[in-house]
C-alpha cells in the first residue's frame, strides 16, 4: 500500500472588527435628516457564514472596543446584526434614503472583503445587498459607508419600518484564498 504525505500550507487567520452606525434621510414638511445613531443593539446572527462574531453588543458603544470575527481562508463570518436605534420619524414623513456607516478593520492585509451589507426591516433581512467585494477591510480601522440619503436599498420603507426596535443593519465578511502563504 503506497501512503502519500502531504502537507498544507499554514495559513494566517484574519481578525476582523466592526462599528456600526446608521443616518437616515427623510421628508415631512421639510426635509431632515436623522442620526447618525448607533443601535442598541448588537447580535451575532446565523444564516450565512460559519463563524461567529465575538462580542457583538461591542457595536452599541462608540469606543475603542469592538466586535470581532476570527476567519480561516476561505471562510464566511455569520451576520452582525444591529437593531433598535432609537429613531422617532414623524409619521408623516417619507423616507428618502438610509445610510450605513460600518466601522472596519482586518489584521491582516488583501485578505477580508464584505460578504453581505443588507438592512433589517421588522426583523427580516431584506433589500439589496452593498457588500463592496472588490475592496479589501483596511488593517487600521476606517469608516464606510453604504447607501445614502437618496438610496432606499431596493425596497420602501415607512416610518413606521425605521422607528421599529427591529429595523437594522447587518454586515458578514468573508476570507480570500489570497491571505495564504
Amino acid at each position: 500500500m503506497n501512503k502519500h504525505n502531504f502537507s498544507l500550507p499554514l495559513l494566517p487567520k484574519s481578525i476582523i472588527s466592526a462599528l456600526f452606525f446608521l443616518f437616515l434621510s427623510a421628508t415631512g414638511v421639510a426635509q431632515n435628516t436623522d442620526g447618525p445613531n448607533l443601535p442598541d443593539v448588537g447580535a451575532d446572527l446565523t444564516g450565512n457564514g460559519t463563524v461567529a462574531w465575538s462580542f457583538p453588543t461591542r457595536i452599541t458603544l462608540s469606543d475603542d472596543s469592538r466586535a470581532t470575527a476570527t476567519l480561516d481562508n476561505r471562510q464566511i463570518s455569520n451576520y452582525l446584526k444591529g437593531t433598535s436605534y432609537g429613531f422617532a420619524i414623524p409619521t408623516n414623513a417619507t423616507i428618502l434614503g438610509i445610510q450605513v456607516t460600518i466601522g472596519r478593520r482586518a489584521s491582516s492585509t488583501n485578505c477580508i472583503y464584505d460578504n453581505q451589507v443588507k438592512l433589517v426591516k421588522n426583523n427580516i433581512i431584506t433589500g439589496s445587498n452593498y457588500a463592496v467585494s472588490l475592496t479589501p477591510w483596511p488593517k487600521t480601522e476606517t469608516d464606510y459607508s453604504y447607501g445614502g440619503p437618496s438610496d432606499l436599498w431596493g425596497t420602501t420603507w415607512s416610518p413606521a419600518d425605521i422607528n421599529n426596535v427591529n429595523f437594522g443593519a447587518v454586515v458578514a465578511a468573508s476570507s480570500t484564498a489570497s491571505n495564504s502563504q
